[in-house]
């Protein structure tokens, strides 16, 4: 999917040719709908996307779990506090990303308890149009944790900052058909995923 996708395969690809140099990859970027589709009409074999998926129930794999950040003007009150609580989103507007992405919708969940909402009517299709809005004081967002390194490497007029514990997150998780006859392969490419997606949380962490 478009939030996991730009941040995971730089160092996915590479360690994948490593390990497996004659392994054909091809990659497709989409949203989840259209990769269930391709799913199901055989064109792709697995799915790297955000966990759960409401209703479906394909063998699906955790991979990894991948806190939020809070992305905010580095005027914003919150920029203030060195690990905001989720509870101090209670009240405010979140800038998220269009209908139909699936962050949309888990950012949403995952702050639902301190009652956060979204801000509307603003339609961003990328991570990178959420950081710019933000930049130019049209509100705060949630990021993952795996986004930082690329989305906020300029990080003029911008605050970012971890949640304390209970720390907003989502899950990553790999999707396939129950009867495909790659298992082994499948789970092969499943581990090294998992082994990329934690290192890269972790050095995105680092670079806070």
């Amino acid at each position: 999917i478009p939030t996991v996708a730009p941040y995971l395969l730089p160092g996915l690809l590479p360690a994948l040719r490593g390990e497996h140099p004659d392994y054909d990859v091809q990659i497709w970027e989409a949203q989840t709908g259209e990769l269930m589709a391709r799913l199901d009409s055989r064109e792709v074999d697995l799915l790297v996307l955000a966990l759960p998926i409401p209703g479906d129930e394909r063998p699906a794999r955790d991979l990894a779990t991948e806190p939020f950040v809070l992305l905010t003007p580095e005027s914003h009150p919150l920029a203030e506090a060195d690990q905001p609580a989720i509870d101090d989103l209670d009240g405010r507007e979140l800038l998220l990303l269009a209908e139909g992405h699936c962050l949309r919708e888990h950012a949403l969940a995952a702050c639902e308890l301190a009652g956060a909402t979204a801000q509307g009517p603003m339609h961003a299709n990328s991570l990178s149009m959420l950081v710019q809005l933000v930049r130019n004081g049209m509100g705060i967002t949630l990021l993952p944790a795996s986004a930082v390194p690329v989305e906020l490497a300029d990080r003029r007029g911008l605050a970012v900052r971890r949640f304390r514990d209970p720390e907003p997150s989502r899950i990553l998780g790999a999707v396939w058909r129950e009867e495909s006859s790659r298992a082994s392969e499948l789970s092969k490419l499943c581990e090294l995923v998992a082994d990329q997606a934690g290192r890269h949380v972790d050095s995105a962490f680092q670079n806070l």
